[in-house]
């Protein structure tokens, strides 16, 4: 009840606690008791998810539990519920396991080591690991957990209370929480894979959260590839839905329209991805695709771009014509970062014509776009050329007759669009007035292409007891008026706990291109809501009357699609065989359908597969996948058809009936591969292949590299002063996928560096002494291959700085001409070396000693304040000096000197003392000589003769 409500819960009881998805439906399944379960219940309540997917449409299995086991194949994905797991993975399921709480490396437990299950660690709110979360990696070496996700003190529904909650910790709460996640991804973009959700987890969780540098690369074996985050993942997923066109659905013919692919891309902070994430700071490569009918002009004025916030240069391939279509093709490569969610619309811009019509036509546009290998599905966008026709809908089920509903209902319908693309909605009503009453059953189905026939399984479990209803069925087109129809009967809801009756539909044979050699695979739904219903298959020559040859008898309902293999290579000959079903309870009617179309029965006309290539162990990595058939094949369709696991990328090509599959840049080593050629492999007459044909091979070890490896030291560079966490940094050639790069300091142990082209090594210089240290480096293949040494010197400095000291600089006053220097005084108490600089275009410091020399010129004539730097590297200390240019002072000629004004009129004040001195003493002179004698007054004192 905690894990699910985790998952699902929906805050009954206005309660704040509420789960991830809160819309979801949930189907619980039991294995086990209070006691535990043995691995037997594990691998049955495994098996019963996949048979039932289609039953309750499951989508993703939340497995909050772990089994150790023992033995040869312990925790390494090789146990039957690891490799049952990835079972249910491969039927399209998403499972998502608890790593386990042993809090020991290498203790993640089955299912939680298997290949393509996502298995799930615990952080705090924090994003710090928990101390119980177990780790990685499995015995055979792979990194687990893939994410981690909130464990501790998580509130979720308390199983012994109705309205009680329940607080606990756990990776048994994380699980919950990412499949809680990853139901709003396949909310958001219901087509992606499970394969593809992984990836989107993978490249979108926050990266190098941890503090312990244990973890600090990504991916880890506590963290994985990080925490998961919700934003970056859901819109991801959103990311990957068929791009739009804007394009009306009807146009006039031969009109010229300017029109618009567009598709979405997001990233975020945390957004560091490679092919499936295993590689950092990767670029993001985002291709969109386009198709226009070739019956219309060929594209002009295209433009590419990508809009919106994010900066990314595209890469076009010129428009082509093929498959009967202008084919587009771009690829966008995002390399910078940003802060947030930000998004982009990669964009095609292109001008066509419509082709010239004097009746209706109708064309398809596709687009899709693929971000970092992840294919989205196909957008089709129907337009009619020269005229719309509305489209109708006719309800077939129920008929008239009498209906019982208990869990489920058949309604069946068939409808024609000549444009094909309009939707269906489905609706209960109690009368025949669509004004009144009706209520929405289902919306937005797609019209069937074919026009004959279709049906939807209509829940009817929680609706009233007794009541019945008329069924609506509603076609719109988005172009004519919406067209409407009501079932010619009702429906009777019974939940009584009688027996309700079985329901039947014959889904293969269709009648479009279906031809049987040896054998053929009849595809049917059938529904009982009491289980207790059998089913059995017949053939006849026409499809009326259910009066022909049984097939195969009593096989046991299936509750959803069900198929049979049926042996035709006993049957002789013929062009039409009707396949029918019949479903028997053994006490209501039984139900019976005939399959839509006929079957063609032709021995040797299926293609057959006569070679086929590499199998077996120690496959050469480069060796292709060679497939030989018995006769000419259709390309397009076998290319299609053909697909490998992992999946890998590569090209095609065709000799005479032998297709060969170049694996791009090679197998992967030590891997194992699966091949499969499916039946929708067509031969040139349009037969498909005689059945699946799957095979599988071992890539062999990767060569050791011969040559010694060349190891370069790019940061940190010679001579740097570094403190704290370090990345030591560079480049290494010639190393293989068995090499590795060993790096140490000052002549201790050699330690293992990350990465086989570009490598990088973490270094904790705080356990270091101050001071100089030498960093090493090499190559090494083994132990006979090692390659030069590559050395830097670094100077440690991890202790407290302290800031230059600088001493006030006097203000200045300057003329222009004046040669004026000033000098900068400072100190460095660390004596790491500072360096001056200055801000003004007004002189050039010297960025050594500090010494300012310099000559103004008149276009600098004003008041400068100017600010001088002086840093050592970690801190800095700035000083602000005013200097004031003032211009250069007139000069006058005197007595044939070159004088300024001032000094002139210095000059002059000087001269006329000197005259007046020389004036004064001469009187006095003449006053001494004409007083002399015997008359003469006797003298005054000279002080008072001078006042």
């Amino acid at each position: 009840t905690w894990v699910a409500g985790i998952a699902t819960g929906t805050g009954g009881g206005n309660s704040p606690h509420v789960g991830v998805a809160p819309g979801a439906k949930l189907v619980g399944l039991r294995i086990g008791s209070s006691g535990g379960f043995p691995e037997w219940a594990a691998l049955r309540g495994l098996e019963w998810i996949i048979a039932n997917k289609e039953t309750y449409n499951i989508s993703v299995a939340v497995c909050s539990w772990g089994i150790v086991l023992g033995g040869p194949n312990d925790h390494n994905g090789n146990s039957a519920i690891s490799r049952t797991a990835d079972e249910v993975v491969a039927a399209g399921i998403n499972v998502v396991v608890a790593a386990g709480n042993s809090a020991l490396s290498a203790t993640v437990t089955s299912p939680g080591d298997a290949n393509n299950v996502i298995t799930v660690g615990s952080v705090s709110d924090n994003h710090i690991i928990s101390t119980f979360s177990s780790e990685g990696p499995t015995t055979d070496g792979r990194t687990k957990p893939d994410v981690a996700a909130p464990g501790e003190s998580i509130t979720g529904p308390w199983s012994k209370s109705d309205t009680g909650y329940y607080t606990g910790d756990g990776t048994s709460a994380s699980a919950p929480i990412v499949g809680g996640l990853i139901a709003l991804m396949l909310e958001a973009n219901p087509f992606l894979t499970p394969a593809q959700v992984k990836q989107v987890l993978h490249e979108t969780s926050e990266h190098n959260t941890a503090i312990s540098p244990k973890y600090f690369f990504t991916p880890n074996n506590g963290y994985g590839w990080g925490v998961v985050h919700a934003p970056g993942a859901v819109s991801r997923a959103l990311d990957l839905r068929s791009p739009s066109i804007d394009i009306p659905i009807s146009v006039d013919s031969g009109e010229e329209m300017d029109l618009v692919v567009q598709g979405t891309y997001t990233r975020t902070q945390f957004t560091e991805r490679g092919e499936n994430g295993e590689s950092r700071f990767a670029e993001d490569d985002i291709v969109l695709e386009a198709s226009v009918p070739n019956d219309w002009d060929r594209p002009s004025r295209v433009t590419y771009e990508m809009e919106g916030d994010i900066i990314a240069p595209p890469v076009s391939e010129p428009v082509t014509d093929e498959d009967g279509a202008w084919q587009f093709h771009v690829t966008f490569r995002v390399l910078t970062n940003v802060d947030d969610l930000t998004t982009g619309y990669p964009t095609i811009r292109f001008t066509t014509s419509a082709p010239v019509t004097t009746q209706g036509e109708t064309y398809a546009f596709t687009t899709r776009e693929i971000l970092n290998g992840m294919s989205g599905p196909e957008g089709r966008t129907r337009v009619s050329v020269g005229g719309n026709v509305s489209p109708e809908i006719v309800v077939t089920n129920p008929d008239g007759r009498t209906e019982i509903a208990d869990t489920f209902y058949v309604v069946r319908w068939t409808d024609d669009d000549p444009d094909d693309n309009a939707r269906i909605s489905l609706y209960n009503d109690l009368d025949t007035d669509p004004d009144n009453g009706k209520v929405l059953i289902a919306s937005n189905i797609l019209e069937d292409p074919e026009g004959d026939g279709d049906s939807y399984v209509w829940d009817t479990s929680t609706l009233v007891q007794g009541r019945s209803f008329y069924v609506l069925a509603v076609i719109d087109d988005g172009t004519n008026e919406p067209y409407s129809s009501y079932s010619e009967g009702t429906v009777t809801i019974s939940h009584t706990g009688g027996n309700s009756p079985p329901s039947v539909e014959v889904v293969e044979p269709d009648g479009v291109s279906d031809i049987a050699d040896q054998t053929y695979t009849i595809e049917y739904l059938a529904y009982d809501p009491d289980d207790v219903a059998s089913l059995s298959l017949y053939w006849d020559t026409d499809a009326v009357g259910f009066d022909g040859i049984a097939i195969v008898r009593d096989l046991e309902e299936a509750d959803g699609p069900g198929t049979y293999v049926w042996d035709t290579s006993s049957m002789d000959e013929m062009d039409h065989v009707y396949v029918y079903a019949v479903a028997s309870d053994g006490q209501n009617p039984q139900a019976r359908a005939y399959g839509s179309g006929p079957l063609t029965i032709r021995h040797g006309t299926s293609p057959r597969i006569t070679l086929w290539s590499p199998i077996g162990q120690a496959v050469a990595l480069d060796e292709p996948v060679t497939v030989t058939f018995d006769r000419a094949m259709d390309e397009a369709s076998t290319e299609a058809a053909t697909t490998l696991t992992p999946n890998i990328p590569g090209t095609f090509q065709w000799s005479g009936q032998t297709m060969v599959f170049e694996p791009g840049g090679g197998w992967k080593a030590e891997t194992d591969y699966t091949v499969t050629v499916a039946r929708s492999a067509r031969d040139e007459e349009g037969n498909p292949l005689d059945e699946d044909h799957r095979w599988s091979f071992r890539s062999a070890t990767a060569p050791v590299p011969t040559d010694p490896p060349i190891v370069t030291i790019d940061t940190p560079s010679e001579g740097e002063t570094v403190s704290g966490l370090v990345f030591i940094e560079g480049t290494v050639e010639d190393l293989g996928a068995s090499g590795a790069v060993e790096v140490r300091i000052d002549g201790e142990g050699w330690r293992d560096a990350t990465g086989t082209t570009d490598w990088t090594l973490m270094w904790d210089t705080e356990v270091m002494n101050d001071g100089q240290h030498t960093i090493s480096a090499r190559g090494a293949v083994g132990e006979d291959n090692t390659g030069p040494v590559a050395m830097v010197n670094v100077t440690v400095h991890n202790a407290p700085n302290s800031a230059p000291v600088v001493y006030p600089i006097d203000d200045r006053k300057v003329n222009v001409g004046q040669t004026v220097t000033i000098q900068v005084e400072a100190e460095d108490p660390d004596g790491q070396g500072i360096v001056f600089t200055d801000d003004t275009e007004l002189f050039d410091i010297d960025p050594t000693n500090g010494l300012i020399t310099f000559t103004p010129t008149e276009d600098q004539v004003s008041q400068w304040y100017i600010t001088i730097t002086v840093s050592d590297g970690i801190d800095q200390t700035k000083e602000t000096i005013i200097i004031t240019v003032e211009p250069q002072e007139d000069s006058e000629s005197f007595l044939g000197l070159s004088l300024t004004m001032n000094q002139v009129l210095t000059v002059l004040v000087l001269l006329i003392v000197v005259i007046i001195v020389v004036i004064a003493v001469g009187r006095r002179r003449r006053v001494n000589r004409t007083q002399e004698g015997p008359d003469a007054p006797a003298p005054r004192s000279s002080m008072g003769d001078v006042s």
